[in-house]
């Protein structure tokens, strides 16, 4: 038997469907293959191949004995199962059809080659921010003291309620007969004629007040 299919010449094209090269590979550039179950012969229809388990897509590259034949099913294939039946189907010149069957299993037990990272540089700072309290003290502003408000003595009003009425006429009373302390402040609000004393004249002149008869000047 020949090595090589055999051209025969007819009008109708070459009837050579035989492909002369097959093989698996992960990238279509890389000149690396993963090995068939056996040698390739274009005579031989059926192979299998092993391949990693993180592979989701294989690279099958073919070529054909005769460069009028058209191949389908090669280029890049999708591997999604853990087996993965692949035909591949060259078409003579003249229309005959030969498939090759192609069993693509993915390894369970493999381990993977892992990248190592490479050191770029980072632009985060070195220091890490602690939680720790600044030990600045605050300084302390100063602060204004209020100022005390001048007392203001409105005679006559002894309630304080900023009115002169008959409330402050029993007042007035009740320090003439004893009966509250005359302290220096309640004087100068009973002691309406100033003269120094609280007696029933200074209830008169707040009795007036109020009447309306004779008004008692605030300071």
């Amino acid at each position: 038997m020949p090595s090589e299919a055999v051209e025969k010449p007819d009008d109708s094209g070459s009837p050579n469907n035989w492909l002369s090269s097959l093989s698996v590979k992960k990238n279509e550039d890389t000149e690396k293959t993963y090995k068939l179950s056996s040698e390739f012969s274009g005579d031989v229809k059926s192979y299998s191949v092993t391949v990693p388990k993180s592979l989701d897509k294989v690279y099958i590259s073919t070529s054909t004995v005769n460069e009028n034949a058209s191949v389908s099913g090669d280029g890049w294939v999708s591997i999604p199962d853990s087996t993965n039946n692949i035909k591949i189907v060259v078409t003579a010149q003249n229309g005959n059809k030969r498939v090759y069957k192609l069993k693509i299993t993915k390894k369970t037990t493999t381990e993977e080659p892992t990248e190592e990272p490479t050191d770029q540089p980072t632009d985060e700072p070195t220091e890490e921010p602690t939680d720790e309290p600044s030990t600045d003290e605050p300084t302390e502003e100063p602060t204004e003291e209020p100022t005390e408000e001048p007392v203001i003595i409105h005679k006559g009003d002894l309630s304080g309620d900023g009115k002169i009425n008959a409330l402050d006429i029993i007042l007035v009373q009740r320090l003439i007969v004893g009966l509250d302390n005359l302290t220096d402040e309640k004087k100068l609000l009973a002691d309406i004629n100033g003269d120094d004393k609280v007696n029933a004249l200074d209830i008169i002149f707040i009795q007036r007040h109020i009447v309306g008869l004779q008004e008692i000047i605030w300071d």
